[in-house]
């Protein structure tokens, strides 16, 4: 039997007009461009992404974020993004970037120093102990590959403490260096 098995699309027609109905719940709108890019259309959805990454909702602020770095793995994005890691609002879109930013096809990145050193310099920078748990974690994922090998984190930020649970000879050589 040599049949290929074909799966059922994810989306619907009605996902592209969840996708732009600024009515429609956000929660509802992120789920539509996630079962649009499980279909293919993940090009065709790059405007919408990079509409969302200035949204009121950190919701789809970080799904326009996970649409280009994870399903278009697309570079070009980067310098924006990471002036996001900077200056967005939401304690929960700054370590979500952070996580993102140091998925797999990064790491083989040609700036990945520059983007280590950005997330040394959120992470020395935010006032935000959630925010500060995240983007460390993604840190020790980067720079640490074999999980086993890390450093167990707190459960909660309630047992966070920036000064004593960072490595910070880990990070000190992106501790000096600039941005650009």
């Amino acid at each position: 039997m040599n049949e290929r098995y074909e799966r059922p699309p994810k989306s619907t027609p009605a996902d592209w007009d969840r996708l732009e109905d600024e009515e429609a719940p956000v929660h509802e709108r992120s789920i539509a461009m996630v079962n649009l890019c499980a279909d293919g259309y993940s090009a065709k959805l790059v405007p919408h992404a990079e509409a969302w990454l200035e949204h009121a909702s950190p919701l789809l602020r970080e799904s326009g974020v996970k649409l280009l770095l994870l399903w278009r793995s697309s570079a070009a994005h980067v310098p924006a993004i990471l002036d996001m890691l900077h200056t967005d609002p939401s304690w929960w879109v700054r370590p979500a970037i952070a996580r993102l930013l140091v998925g797999d096809w990064i790491l083989g990145a040609e700036n990945r120093d520059e983007i280590i050193g950005h997330l040394v310099r959120q992470l020395e920078a935010d006032d935000d102990a959630d925010a500060q748990m995240g983007i460390y974690g993604a840190l020790l994922e980067a720079l640490i590959p074999k999980r086993a090998d890390r450093p167990k984190l707190p459960s909660d930020a309630r047992g966070w403490d920036r000064e004593r649970d960072v490595d910070w000879s880990l990070l000190a050589p992106w501790r000096e260096s600039d941005p650009g």
